[in-house]
């Protein structure tokens, strides 16, 4: 081979290896690229809590779920500070103020009474189920009540709570709600007179969880029965005690 010879296949031999060189460093950069798009597709796999707190469940057969509805893979709660939700009417949404007290029982422990607070009442109303009962039904708007109580603790997740937030306040003469009859849409109480159970129709008005409100009927010097029995009926002889 003379020397020309030898220097032109020297010279294209440096040419390819140019090229794949070249071609390596694309290959590279690609690399390199694609290592990034996977280190954040990593990354968004990732699910971080809104809230601190201790793992209550893991629902392992949801990773295998087809169906159009998602079950939650994990719950997490945080069992330092208790939220009770329910829903308000129209009417209500209006008067009830965030911060404001409220009451809370459950007929569970029926002896219990919790203190808590409206922490959030939400702007839009709770999706109906359906068109018509988007017409036709009153639009409820989800709440928030925290609990400030740390004696909740005997209470689980999920246990139905009554929430009993004052919207108003009068001044009414009432009874037990136990002491109003309610038969035939007919309100009526017993009243003690010269030892006998006395029939009397009464109009009433708001009632709590406890009390109803007597609008008419009796008044402050009647002897009211609050302690009824089945067998009770008007004129028979009673006994005070």
């Amino acid at each position: 081979m003379s020397k020309q010879e030898a220097r032109d296949q020297i010279d294209t031999e440096r040419t390819q290896l140019n090229l794949d060189l070249e071609t390596a460093k694309i290959d590279l950069e690609r690399n390199k690229l694609e290592a990034k798009s996977i280190a954040k597709k990593e990354r968004n796999l990732d699910v971080a809590s809104d809230i601190n707190g201790t793992v209550l469940e893991v629902d392992k057969e949801a990773v295998n779920n087809t169906s159009d509805v998602q079950k939650p893979l994990i719950h997490i709660g945080n069992t330092d500070e208790y939220l009770a939700t329910g829903v308000l009417s129209e009417y209500d949404a209006l008067k009830i103020k965030t911060g404001q007290p409220v009451k809370i029982t459950s007929d569970v422990l029926p002896d219990k009474e919790w203190a808590g607070s409206v922490k959030q009442i939400d702007y839009l109303p709770q999706q109906q189920a359906s068109a018509e009962a988007r017409n036709d039904g009153a639009n409820q708007y989800p709440i928030e009540v925290k609990v400030d109580d740390q004696d909740i603790t005997m209470i689980k997740p999920g246990f139905k709570l009554l929430l009993e937030i004052e919207t108003s306040s009068k001044k009414a003469s009432s009874l037990p709600i136990k002491a109003v009859v309610n038969e035939d849409g007919e309100k009526y109480v017993y009243v003690v007179k010269d030892k006998k159970a006395v029939r009397k129709e009464v109009k009433i008005g708001e009632t709590t969880n406890k009390f109803i409100e007597i609008k008419s009927g009796v008044s402050s010097k009647d002897k009211v029965i609050t302690n009824l029995t089945k067998n009770l009926t008007d004129g028979a002889e009673v006994t005070v005690q």
